[in-house]
């Protein structure tokens, strides 16, 4: 396995590992919504740090604006129609409604499919983000890690507070860990076959990615957030997760 491989495969289980980790703290420990509001509000930060200072000022260096228009409009075209399949059903991506239908059918024993749906596109579209940035051999593939793994913690979370009713405790957890593999799978795919070198290619798929993470803040992140009462200390939490990352970035 090349060095490039291996690294993709270690960089994906990262996420991967958390997420079940936080599956497993939730069915025994349930999470306050200050605690998990708080962890949306960092999570939607360090995503956008790592977009802001990472992704777009070396999208813009390329030179390709009909590349990054195709790839940037693809990836807002793809996030909008998986919401319009999935009506808002996703973690971190739910309206009142569509989490009312979703816990009824985990009430009548029917696993939310659409739910679950979501949150695997959002693992094909991250996969690909890490493992096009490790190819390149970009610092920015420790960031996305890092972002990812916050990202997935919050999901897990979520994914567990809505399949409580319908799923057993260890079907929630495989349900995490399947979706931590399609994610390594993808991640390491991308490694292997996706240009190492900036190409056109490249450029649409980080321009994709971009748009696909800047949809994820602005509709998933911060949309759940903000179910929970504001208050300044969460909203501060934004600002920590940017902070953080902006540092990381300057001094890696």
């Amino acid at each position: 396995m090349t060095n490039s491989l291996l690294t993709a495969v270690i960089y994906a289980l990262i996420p991967s590992i958390v997420a079940v980790i936080a599956t497993v703290v939730a069915t025994f420990w349930s999470v306050g919504g200050a605690i998990r509001s708080a962890l949306l509000h960092f999570a939607a930060g360090v995503v956008f740090a790592v977009v802001a200072v990472d992704l777009l000022p070396g999208i813009a260096q390329e030179q390709r604006p009909i590349w990054v228009i195709i790839g940037f409009t693809a990836g807002v075209a793809l996030m909008l129609l998986v919401r319009w399949l999935d009506k808002g059903g996703a973690p971190g991506n739910e309206d009142e409604q569509a989490v009312r239908a979703a816990e009824k059918k985990a009430r009548e024993g029917r696993w939310p499919v659409s739910l679950l749906a979501g949150a695997a596109v959002d693992q094909v579209v991250s996969g690909l983000l890490l493992g096009i940035s490790i190819a390149a051999g970009a610092k920015v593939g420790v960031l996305l890690t890092f972002a990812m793994t916050v990202e997935d913690l919050t999901f897990g979370l979520a994914i567990v507070a809505i399949l409580a009713a319908a799923a057993t405790r260890w079907q929630m957890i495989a349900t995490n860990a399947g979706l931590g593999l399609l994610f390594t799978v993808i991640t390491v795919a991308a490694a292997a076959f996706l240009p190492a070198h900036s190409t056109s290619l490249s450029t649409l798929i980080l321009a994709f990615g971009s748009a696909a993470l800047l949809f994820v803040v602005t509709e998933q992140l911060l949309v759940k957030a903000h179910k929970q009462p504001d208050a300044p200390l969460l909203a501060a939490s934004f600002f920590v997760g940017f902070l953080l990352l902006l540092i990381l970035d300057m001094v890696g």
